[in-house]
């Protein structure tokens, strides 16, 4: 009897299949959202004309504000000790996309922040 050895892509296509099918199977309906680039750019005044410039500077002044008495975000110490250096422009992290996914996350919240203000008001 020959033993069959999993290859780790084997495996990882199970885990992503069964990640995708758990929500299916336990009747679990997930909305995914989107938010253009421009859509960020535009939230945090990275427009160019039409061109959207680097968010690097801006997602800099946000950690570094986190020691201001009112910061715009807040991250947990650790994480912030931890990834610091992630956000390096030019270095083989990727550091411009790691940027792009905290500023589109930071804008997402902001904006769902705002919009449930103005229900709450009206």
């Amino acid at each position: 009897m020959r033993q069959s050895r999993s290859s780790p892509l084997s495996s990882s296509f199970v885990a992503a299949s069964l990640s995708a099918l758990t929500p299916v199977l336990n009747h679990i309906f997930l909305i995914v959202l989107n938010m253009m680039r421009t859509a960020v750019g535009r939230h945090f005044g990275l427009m160019v004309g039409e061109s959207r410039t680097s968010g690097a500077q801006a997602l800099q002044q946000m950690i570094e504000s986190v020691t201001q008495k009112i910061p715009r975000v807040t991250f947990p110490h650790n994480l912030l000790v931890k990834y610091r250096n992630s956000f390096q422009m030019g270095g083989r992290r990727r550091g411009e996309e790691l940027c792009d996914a905290m500023l589109q996350a930071v804008a997402f919240y902001e904006l769902l922040i705002k919009q449930n203000r103005l229900e709450c008001v009206q």
